[in-house]
């Protein structure tokens, strides 16, 4: 494996458990207890958790697919495990010579792309992997997007 591939977005929980925790990362306090407990039945509507997880998981796996053994390709998340600086710890471990993320968000924003960006300067000066992170998802400035574009239509597919 010579490139490290991190899909990179928001994240959420993945169970009613984990709904104050992201929350409280999300917003950077706690919400009062009426207030959370809205939050929590309105993930009830949803099935009790967020699908972002593990739709992202599911890309990261399918791109791997594709691209092959020259490619490690995993999600990272901003507010809910794996955290975005484990999973470029992670990659550079497993021997990338250099990392390409790519920003999930449809456009760039400041409180979310760029705090995406932000998140990890500690692991970006320590890595020894050459780092790549690209404006946002919609503006192609590395070879591999086309690539990766292909494999987010392939993941959309429904099958039939």
């Amino acid at each position: 494996m010579t490139t490290g591939i991190i899909m990179v977005t928001l994240g959420g929980p993945r169970s009613q458990m984990e709904i104050p925790e992201f929350i409280r990362r999300f917003i950077g306090r706690d919400l009062p207890a009426p207030a959370m407990k809205a939050v929590i039945e309105r993930y009830e509507l949803i099935g009790g958790f967020s699908p972002l997880t593990s739709i992202t998981a599911e890309q990261a796996q399918k791109l791997n697919a594709m691209l092959g053994n020259d490619y490690l390709c995993l999600p990272a998340f901003r507010y809910s495990p794996p955290f975005i600086e484990d999973v470029m710890e992670s990659v550079t471990a497993a021997g990338a010579a250099r990392i390409l993320f790519l920003l999930l968000s449809p456009f760039y924003a400041s409180v979310t792309t760029g705090n995406y960006i932000n998140t990890a300067p500690a692991s970006r000066t320590s890595s020894k992997s050459k780092q790549r992170w690209p404006p946002s998802l919609h503006k192609p400035v590395s070879p591999i997007m086309p690539s990766a574009g292909r494999a987010f239509r392939i993941t959309s597919r429904k099958p039939g």
